[in-house]
């Protein structure tokens, strides 16, 4: 039998090595890490289990041998621990990637109203093919290989025997999680040429650009100087690269697309279906789970922090969830309807990515008071969302794109240090970090805005179902009071008249009657049906709201059809 002396002092050395490996060599350079262990750990493993087998027992008074066998062990798991260390930690967040893409798919199911849920399947199916493609082939060259100016990257392609698969892995699960925040804000309602466009645009150069500024260790983001004292960005778990890009990408496209017909606190609950509620929680079940993967992905000591980026996501997650139903039961008299118990849902997601710009260095405590001072932002503006006439059913608006900012503000003063940071040093990365922020935004404005203004140029912006409706809007539109363009969609009036969006019963047919709200109804209070009555029981402005939109109706029908 052998005899080990000291199995708790074994698995501190341990310890005290992976540790060590990790702060030694860095984030950045991981994945050489990686593989100088496994290289050597294989040659050391190999050799020490060659000489392990067939070999007889060795006596217990043979003192030297058994050290020599501990040496041995000792050194051949010092060597594999990082390698399986790695790949573990490769293969959980690939899962967890995988399952963050369902749950937004599932939380697009539940919240978007389309009459065919095939066309959402297929734009996620192209979403998640087209960005891979182009994000393997193109944006990881530009991402993390090499550097220019701490501005880009361009060394290596993804064929290329020296490029570092793992980092390649990392630039993908933002690139899927950012497309995939985009695509809850335009799904069903774009042309598909112009989704591959933005979609490409976004995995092909926006994303890695923004990548290799934040997260490569030469990007001049990473780190900076600012009134003589060295300061970094603050950005763990992707607050800026995934969230803020993703969410403005498709306000922006929501904002070029167009008003909706209907504001949500106008559609009828009865024309909800009545598994939607089912289907937003799991949606979002799984996307609190999915976002676990991208907490860790850029985590320098895996094993030792894993335990906090869980427990301080949980206590985010749920500090914002009770922040929102508590302010719903003291502020809102509203009943606890569909569009409520979703918001309430939708607070899950945003407690975490308020945290996700340094959830591995907040203490518990810190997790819990951002969480709730994020249910906060988030319950005004997702109430705000919900008068307006912004189409944002998964409200990425207020979830992703508002959470993320405060997280990012948040984040030089809340951040939780071993040692004490005079306050100088804080204000110097809270500088440092709004001015990368206002460079950030401007690069996603000045980059998705031309594209879509050009997709709407060229006639590549809408599909046909999404044409009619806009073309119905712009005319319900005319006939009110003359008003801003923000003040149209943030702060429509009461009065104005939104049509009931219908559906058209032949491919170059719009079905009629297109019902105006306002007018459904008699003096009495009695409601019209409008459509079996004739032109004496209609009212004067329904028809001629009709005849306005049959005017269109040549127009329409030469919109586009996919």
């Amino acid at each position: 039998m052998y005899r080990i002396s000291s199995l708790v002092s074994f698995q501190r050395e341990v310890e005290e090595l992976y540790g060590e490996n990790y702060y030694e060599y860095g984030a950045g350079n991981q994945g050489k890490t990686d593989s100088f262990h496994m290289r050597n750990g294989w040659n050391i493993w190999n050799a020490l289990n060659g000489s392990l087998v067939g070999r007889k027992k060795i006596p217990v008074q043979e003192e030297e041998n058994d050290d020599e066998v501990l040496g041995s062990t000792m050194k051949a798991v010092k060597s594999l621990l990082p390698v399986y260390s790695s790949s573990i930690s490769l293969l959980l967040r690939g899962v967890l990637s995988i399952v963050l893409r369902l749950g937004m798919l599932l939380v697009q199911l539940g919240s978007i109203p389309m009459n065919n849920v095939n066309l959402i399947l297929l734009q996620n199916l192209l979403d998640v093919t087209v960005v891979s493609v182009v994000y393997l082939l193109l944006g990881f060259a530009l991402a993390f290989n090499g550097d220019t100016a701490g501005l880009i990257g361009g060394d290596f392609w993804i064929w290329s025997s020296e490029a570092n698969e793992e980092e390649a892995f990392l630039g993908w699960e933002a690139a899927m999680a950012a497309s995939g925040i985009c695509t809850s804000g335009i799904v069903g309602r774009m042309h598909t040429v112009g989704y591959v466009l933005s979609a490409s645009l976004l995995a092909g150069l926006l994303q890695p650009v923004l990548l290799h500024w934040i997260w490569s260790p030469r990007g001049w983001m990473a780190t900076g100087s600012l009134a003589g004292k060295r300061v970094h960005f603050h950005d763990d778990a992707g607050a800026s690269v995934i969230h803020i890009l993703g969410a403005l990408s498709g306000t922006i496209g929501s904002l070029v697309l167009g008003r909706r017909l209907l504001r949500l606190r106008d559609i009828d609950e009865a024309s909800i279906p009545r598994d939607s509620g089912s289907i937003l929680f799991c949606g979002h079940f799984l996307i609190f789970v999915g976002l676990q993967g991208l907490s860790l992905a850029r985590t320098s000591r895996m094993l030792l922090t894993t335990r906090l980026v869980f427990v301080n996501g949980l206590l985010a997650g749920s500090g914002c969830a009770l922040m929102v139903v508590a302010l719903h039961f003291t502020l809102s008299r509203e009943p606890f309807n569909h569009w409520t118990v979703a918001r309430c849902l939708q607070a899950v997601t945003a407690g975490i990515v308020t945290l996700s710009a340094g959830i591995d260095f907040y203490s518990p405590l810190a997790a819990l008071s951002i969480g709730a001072s994020g249910g906060l932002v988030f319950y005004v503006l997702s109430r705000r969302v919900f008068r307006s006439a912004l189409e944002d059913y998964c409200n990425i608006f207020a979830g992703h794109l508002g959470c993320a900012l405060l997280g990012s503000f948040m984040a030089p003063l809340a951040i939780t240090t071993s040692t004490q940071t005079p306050i100088n040093s804080r204000l110097a990365d809270l500088g440092w970090q709004l001015i990368c922020l206002v460079a950030l935004l401007s690069l996603v404005l000045c980059s998705m805005a031309p594209l879509f203004l050009s997709l709407e140029l060229f006639g590549f912006l809408r599909n046909r179902s999404e044409y009619l409706n806009n073309l119905r809007s712009r005319i319900a539109l005319r006939r009110g009071p003359a008003r801003s363009y923000m003040q149209r969609l943030f702060f429509p009036d009461g009065e104005a008249i939104y049509l009931q969006p219908s559906l058209p019963t032949m491919p170059n047919e719009v079905a009629f009657p297109i019902i105006p709200i306002s007018s459904s109804r008699d003096a009495d209070g009695t409601r019209i049906d409008v459509t079996d009555a004739d032109d004496d029981g209609a009212s004067p402005r329904f028809l001629q709201y009709h005849r306005e939109i049959s005017k269109f109706h040549g127009t329409a029908s030469r919109g586009p059809s996919f």
